[in-house]
């Protein structure tokens, strides 16, 4: 199944398109539009961000319950048993990832924002596409600020 992509980039007189990827299902129960509109979407990314998140909390929790009947050597090897990697690491990469989510919706909206007025120009009026875009812009970047500001680096 073929989708088109337009990734465009504007840096002076330069533009760079991309068309035409060729998609294939990646499960057989699951058409390409639900895998890339649904699995791949923001707010799938934040859910397993949190999943993920509660995952590594569990394994937390079952470090320190089998702290005490795993030898030091068995831990090691094991892997990411330690305090600063359970306690810091695992909380600044997951904010990482999610960080990096949230900053980009922010970058696409801005973009589809900017598109919009562009395309508006053109047409000499203002448009319905242009007030949706500019709700959808509001809306990610009160999303990215806000976990901006709920942010804490663990050291």
């Amino acid at each position: 199944m073929k989708h088109s992509l337009i990734l465009v980039f504007v840096f002076g007189f330069f533009r760079i398109t991309l068309a035409e990827m060729d998609y294939h299902p990646i499960s057989p129960d699951e058409p390409v539009s639900i895998s890339e509109n649904t699995r791949f979407s923001i707010e799938n990314s934040l859910l397993s961000i949190k999943n993920i998140q509660s995952a590594l909390y569990s394994f937390v929790k079952l470090t320190e319950v089998s702290v005490q009947q795993i030898d030091n050597r068995t831990l090691r090897d094991i892997g990411n048993t330690d305090w600063e990697i359970q306690n810091l690491a695992f909380k600044n990469w997951s904010q990482s990832i999610e960080g990096t989510l949230y900053k980009y919706q922010y970058l696409t909206k801005k973009l589809e924002y900017e598109l919009e007025i562009e395309k508006s120009k053109k047409n000499h009026k203002m448009n319905l596409k242009i007030e949706n875009a500019r709700q959808a812009l509001l809306k990610a970047e009160k999303e990215y600020q806000s976990f901006w500001e709920s942010l804490e680096i663990y050291d």
